[in-house]
């Protein structure tokens, strides 16, 4: 498999070596946001588009490296720009949850909704993960980023163009984890999202097929309390993803009512 993979990959790095040029797309993230290729290579910086598929677990073994280069690397706010592409099959249900799961934070495109698909096929991507680095200049200077091991080889390929590190900042007030609270988390319908922040933010409620089913903007100024409810929805997992500035935290949250139903019979029975 490995030797397959191998020769899959060298044919990619072959066939693109007469075709260095990048082609433009516009595409949207699967938090509504539109990326457009040519606009942020015009605006002076790198972009590495990580093209990967969510149930492929080399794709999934290289994302602790891919974060952490995504942070040494001035988090989309200094020299590069990174962005996912999913080639096939995935919704941005799957995004989400896959975003969610392994601590993302750049912007990710789906193979359906956001057109990574057509992306894919324009660029000939045949194997994941695949890294590509494509210069201001809109030239493809990396098609394929070598093999994965470690952060230092995301390290290695960017400083080989000049590419800088740089402090990991959102042009807001850092956004962490540790800003936000779900509680109770499950929940039989009604929860409270708190946080503690300055400036402005989205808070969007997803449901497990991607669509969203509560937004609002909010100028929060340190705490901030929001009461929510899934009263009329289904049991399941339901996605909060809160953005400010460049940056989007995803939350998971478990509706199951019938705890609630639950807990008044052993009430009741004791």
């Amino acid at each position: 498999m490995k030797r397959f993979s191998l020769f899959v990959a060298l044919l990619f790095v072959a066939t693109f070596a007469f075709s260095q040029t990048a082609v433009d797309f516009t595409a949207t993230d699967f938090n509504g946001v539109e990326h457009n290729l040519f606009d942020i290579l015009d605006g002076g910086q790198y972009v590495c588009i990580d093209f990967f598929y969510t149930d492929w677990s080399p794709c999934t073994g290289d994302v602790p490296f891919l974060n952490e280069a995504y942070e040494l690397f001035g988090c989309n706010n200094a020299d590069i720009f990174f962005i996912g592409i999913s080639i096939i099959w995935d919704t941005d249900a799957d995004l989400i949850q896959y975003w969610a799961d392994n601590g993302i934070q750049f912007p990710g495109i789906s193979a359906i909704e956001g057109g990574g698909f057509d992306i894919c096929d324009a660029y000939g991507i045949g194997v994941t993960p695949t890294y590509m680095l494509i210069a201001p200049n809109h030239d493809i200077v990396e098609p394929f980023i070598g093999w994965i091991n470690s952060t230092q080889d995301f390290i290695d390929a960017f400083e080989s163009f000049g590419i800088q590190q740089a402090t990991c900042t959102t042009g807001v007030d850092e956004f962490t984890e540790e800003q936000i609270n779900i509680y109770p988390n499950p929940t039989t319908g009604s929860f409270e999202l708190k946080l503690n922040h300055n400036g402005n933010v989205n808070v969007k409620l997803v449901n497990m097929l991607g669509a969203t089913i509560y937004e609002e903007n909010i100028s929060a100024s340190g705490e901030f309390t929001k009461k929510l409810d899934l009263y009329g929805f289904e049991n399941g997992i339901y996605f909060i993803a809160i953005q400010a500035g460049d940056k989007t935290r995803v939350k998971k949250l478990r509706l199951i009512k019938w705890l609630h139903h639950n807990w008044k019979y052993l009430h009741h029975a004791g």
